[in-house]
């Protein structure tokens, strides 16, 4: 879902290349990546080991990347 927002954020700023939506790109990138990192506390915190274990092998963002 983030990585798909981004993209279509990243394809505004080219399409309309307008501080405001370069702002509104860059507040997007920061808030998303705050927002996952507190869905996977939150995540350890529900399951414990399992979760753990999944977030080792498993891309936090953009899928296998990062």
């Amino acid at each position: 879902m983030y990585s798909g927002w981004w993209l279509w954020m990243l394809g505004l700023v080219l399409v309309y290349p307008v501080w405001a939506v370069f702002l509104l790109f860059v507040f997007s990138l920061i808030s998303f990546a705050n927002r996952a990192r507190r869905e996977e506390a939150a995540l350890a915190a529900r399951f414990g080991a399992a979760w753990t274990a999944y977030a080792r092998h498993t891309r936090r963002l953009i899928p296998g990347i990062y």
